[in-house]
């Protein structure tokens, strides 16, 4: 389902959500459940339905799945860039970057650190992604925050 969210599908992270509510509502003592009523909450989000992202966020610090959050958030501020609402995309990509700090996301940091770094002057921007672009840090991201990264430093060497 978050593959589906990232690359946009949203018809297809509604049916795998689909599969998943029945599945996650019948497990207990984990936090599957709270996992699952999170993305449709980012679901609902990302088709620009009126949704509580907050509450959402703070059931995912509730159940200190930081990871989760790390990823919750940067996928947020995307979808808040890209709404044109700096302020909102800027703080969250700033708690995203702390959040997969502390739990080794490499990936969500970089991507992150991207949205930061588009919001930011030329300067502060080299200074925000030059972390992602370490050779030890670049080699152990995915695909898609590598090309992000790569991307924004083109954007950066032609701007």
């Amino acid at each position: 389902m978050t593959l589906a969210l990232e690359c946009g599908d949203l018809k297809g992270a509604q049916r795998h959500l689909d599969r998943l509510r029945p599945v996650t509502a019948k497990m207990t003592g984990g936090s599957e459940d709270v996992r699952a009523a999170v993305l449709d909450v980012l679901l609902r989000f990302a088709r620009g339905e009126d949704t509580d992202v907050r509450a959402a966020l703070a059931r995912l610090r509730e159940i200190d799945s930081k990871s989760d959050l790390a990823w919750a958030l940067t996928f947020i501020a995307a979808i808040e860039l890209q709404r044109g609402d700096a302020g909102a995309a800027r703080r969250d990509a700033e708690d995203a970057i702390a959040a997969a700090d502390v739990v080794g996301r490499g990936s969500e940091a970089a991507l992150a650190r991207a949205i930061l770094a588009s919001l930011s002057s030329p300067q502060d921007a080299r200074q925000i992604i030059a972390p992602s672009l370490e050779p030890e840090t670049r080699v152990n991201l995915s695909e898609r925050a590598r090309k992000r990264v790569l991307e924004f430093t083109r954007e950066e060497s032609h701007g």
